[in-house]
């Protein structure tokens, strides 16, 4: 499993993410198909903590929103 924190509003991959998809979609939802799910965070507003749980699947994710 990798865990990875990430800023919103900072440029990168997972900022392109969030961007590059369907705003009425939650995040959750579209971390499925990466098998990926949010964990907890002390400060929900700025900071989110991702569990993934396939190494494969977050390079694909890596690759594709970089």
């Amino acid at each position: 499993m990798i865990k990875k924190q990430y800023r919103r509003g900072t440029p990168g991959y997972f900022d392109n993410f969030i961007r590059g998809n369907n705003p009425d979609d939650s995040i959750e939802d579209r971390l499925k198909t990466y098998k990926a799910t949010i964990a907890k965070s002390k400060n929900k507003n700025y900071i989110l903590n991702v569990k993934w749980h396939d190494p494969e699947k977050y390079l694909m994710f890596c690759l594709r929103w970089a």
